[in-house]
């Protein structure tokens, strides 16, 4: 089992791989490549993450950028329930927020909180945003969730990330 204690542990290792990994790396909301490799790794990762492996460092580093970098890839993820196990999913996420610094967690920590929505963790959900909006007032997902969590069901959120998935993917992969 992946313990907090674990994750933060992982937080220097990310620290220094994103300030080696982060200026190589060519990504845009123009350029998916990246974004494309991330995904490819993530039933691998998904699996040993359920296994009680914990992702490298230099995956965390390349999902947290990317997800910094790529709104598509940012998107994917909100919807990735739909191509994976959930809960596998959510875990993965959780690593990967909590082994970032915040200005590399605000992407990551908002659609994690998509997921605890889901998951009927409405007040969680609600807190992650807030405390997203707290450090970076200016994060667009944050502030539209902040919005749509009090009007929007679990359902319909499930409803609105599965809709928005194959579009999302679609565009990721149309590069190839």
């Amino acid at each position: 089992m992946i313990t907090a204690a674990d994750v933060k542990l992982l937080r220097n290792k990310v620290s220094d791989e994103i300030e080696t990994i982060e200026s190589t790396l060519e990504i845009s909301d123009d350029n998916h490549a990246v974004a494309r490799e991330v995904i490819a790794e993530i039933p691998t990762v998904l699996e040993g993450v359920v296994n009680g492996v914990i992702p490298s460092a230099e995956h965390i580093a390349r999902v947290a950028i990317t997800a910094c970098k790529d709104v598509q890839f940012r998107d994917f993820l909100l919807g990735a329930f739909t191509e994976y196990e959930s809960n596998a999913v959510g875990a993965w996420l959780e690593i990967v927020s909590g082994a970032v610094k915040k200005d590399y967690a605000y992407p990551v920590v908002t659609v994690l909180s998509t997921y605890y929505y889901r998951d009927d963790k409405q007040e969680e959900a609600a807190e992650m945003v807030k405390e997203v909006l707290d450090h970076n007032p200016d994060y667009s997902l944050a502030q539209l969730l902040s919005r749509v969590y009090p009007v929007f069901s679990p359902e319909n959120m499930q409803t609105m990330a599965g809709e928005l998935h194959p579009k999302v993917k679609a565009v990721i992969f149309e590069q190839e």
